[in-house]
Order: C-alpha cells, then sequence, then structure tokens
C-alpha cells in the first residue's frame, strides 16, 4: 500500500501533520533560525513488512490484507543562518 502515492501520501500527510503539532506543543514557536522548520521523513515497507510477516515487526496490515509498512517524521528547527559575509572556496 505504501508503494503508490495514493497508499503513501495520506499516510506521509498524517506524519508530517502529527509530528509537527507535536512539536509545537512542545515548543511553540520556538523554532529558531528563520523560523523554518526541518522534517525528516523514513519510510520503510521492506524489511518491516518482512518482519511483520514473521511476527516480529510493527507494520500494520491493510484491510486486503497487505502491509503498509511504517512512516516516521522527525521535526528539528533549522540552524540560523550564517551572518555576512559567506565565503565559499572553491
Amino acid at each position: 500500500a505504501l508503494g503508490t502515492a495514493a497508499g503513501l501520501r495520506p499516510r506521509l500527510d498524517a506524519a508530517v501533520a502529527a509530528a509537527v503539532r507535536e512539536y509545537m506543543r512542545e515548543f511553540g514557536r520556538r523554532v529558531g533560525g528563520a523560523g523554518e522548520l526541518k522534517l525528516t521523513l523514513v519510510v520503510n515497507w521492506g524489511e518491516a513488512a518482512e518482519a511483520a510477516k514473521e511476527g516480529a515487526g510493527c507494520a500494520e496490515a491493510a484491510p486486503d490484507g497487505s502491509l503498509l509498512g511504517s512512516v516516521g517524521c522527525h521535526v528539528a528547527p533549522l540552524p540560523p543562518l550564517p551572518d555576512p559575509p559567506i565565503r565559499a572556496e572553491v
């Protein structure tokens, strides 16, 4: 079910919404940097699905019996922008 956009999109949306909501509940609007958040998403439908088939995983089963895998999201503030002048070496 995670192998298609239609199956993955609602799970990603739900994971991001829950993670950002929890971050805001915990830290409020103190996001640092330019006021932006960095999101890291992990989607696993390989090993988690295989482990679940063997009874050792936590992947959900869809109504049709296929394994949904897992979607995780981590939220962190972006670091502050560097002060000018910014130098780059090539």
